[in-house]
């Protein structure tokens, strides 16, 4: 984790357009994961500005929802696992399967979303050949 963190703020140093936002996410992922809450949040804010307006910004949604579940803010996890789901990656093999999650399992907003996200995961693997 000291590793990833290094090797993410050397990236921003010499890139710190972080087009997207993503690698602020992950580092707020690594703020939530040693409880620094405050460092997590601005973070997050910042992942937020810099992906205003990607194509892509799902994969950064997950990853705030991942910092949420982390710091055990299910609201904040479920909303932005929300957002990730409708805006491109309705992956429920991950959200169900994610490590980071596991703070969140026994909330039921997050089981109502599994549940949710597992019923149009069916759906559409029924439309597969």
């Amino acid at each position: 984790k000291d590793d990833a963190r290094a090797t993410l703020d050397a990236y921003l140093r010499t890139h710190p357009e972080d087009t997207g936002g993503m690698n602020n996410a992950m580092l707020a992922v690594l703020a939530a994961d040693r409880r620094d809450l405050s460092l997590m949040s601005s973070l997050i804010s910042r992942a937020q500005e810099k992906g205003k307006g990607f194509g892509h910004f799902h994969h950064t949604a997950f990853t705030i929802a991942r910092a949420y579940a982390l710091a055990g803010q299910a609201p904040e996890a479920v909303r932005w696992l929300e957002q990730t789901a409708a805006d491109g990656y309705p992956c429920y093999p991950v959200f169900a399967q994610d490590s980071a999650l596991d703070p969140i399992r026994r909330d039921a907003a997050f089981q109502q979303f599994l549940s949710v996200q597992r019923t149009r995961w069916e759906a559409l693997k029924q439309l597969a050949p």
